[in-house]
């Protein structure tokens, strides 16, 4: 089933997480144990596992994601890949604006987002 985009909108809201992630790694089979570090983004909605079937809507409706069962207990919703996140997901929030003080979380992770695939896309170049 496809949902309305501003229903979408009002549930990441109240349910909804933008999240950055740091990851330090070490390569310890090498000389000197180098240090590497990752950064990663992701959009996110975790609800009870009986919610499934929304999350499943909104997943059908945003053509983007996938949906993992944590315990029994939660359902989650998540996209990472940072072009999906930079094509797709900032533009939808850009269009059907978040109203609670999730804006300005949102304003500051599309902003780490841009950072992020302009470096994504430097390294390959």
């Amino acid at each position: 089933m496809k949902l309305p985009f501003d229903y979408i909108a009002g549930f990441v809201d109240g349910e909804g997480c933008f999240a950055l992630k740091f990851r330090r790694d070490f390569k310890k089979e090498r000389i000197n144990q180098p240090e590497y570090f990752h950064w990663g983004a992701e959009f996110a909605i975790t609800l009870r596992a009986d919610d499934q079937k929304l999350l499943e809507s909104i997943k059908n409706t945003l053509g983007y994601g996938h949906i993992y069962i944590m315990k029994d207990k939660e359902a989650r919703y998540s996209i990472q890949d940072i072009k999906i996140l930079k094509e797709m997901i900032v533009p939808f929030f850009n269009q059907h604006r978040l109203y609670g003080k999730k804006w300005y979380d949102f304003r500051l992770w599309a902003e780490a987002i841009e950072i992020l695939y302009r470096n994504k896309s430097e390294r390959k170049n």
